[in-house]
């Protein structure tokens, strides 16, 4: 047997490389009827889960833009709400100074509790 580096000066060296290299050269066996079968339904139901791992991509990707749109109107509905509750507590301040104008007694004297009992508002004079 030849060792690396050296050439093989020998019939059985030399048969032994020329397998070597045929085998790594030489052409894959033709496939049947059967082999074929299995490739195609193998090839078959790669691209079924592959249709299906889409589908499920697809219908996530709607339940998030459901979700995003709705959110966005959620949103709108709050800032609404800001902007009407805004105005509501600025006519709250507006009334409070207005009654504390119209208190006869001076403010010295006075200290005004409000607090609401049902819908109406209680003025008392704790002096």
């Amino acid at each position: 047997m030849a060792s690396i580096g050296r050439k093989a000066t020998s019939p059985a060296d030399l048969a032994k490389r020329a397998c070597a290299m045929f085998a790594q050269v030489a052409p894959r066996p033709r496939r049947g009827p059967r082999e074929h079968a299995l490739v195609a339904a193998t090839e078959k139901a790669r691209q079924a889960e592959a249709e299906r791992i889409a589908g499920e991509k697809a219908a996530l990707i709607g339940r998030i833009e459901s979700k995003a749109s709705e959110r966005t109107k959620l949103a709108a509905e709050l800032s609404a709400a800001v902007v009407a509750m805004d105005a509501a507590f600025r006519k709250l301040v507006d009334t409070g100074r207005e009654l504390s104008s119209a208190w006869p007694l001076p403010r010295a004297r006075v200290k005004v509790n409000l607090r609401r009992d049902g819908e109406r508002i209680i003025l008392r004079d704790l002096t």
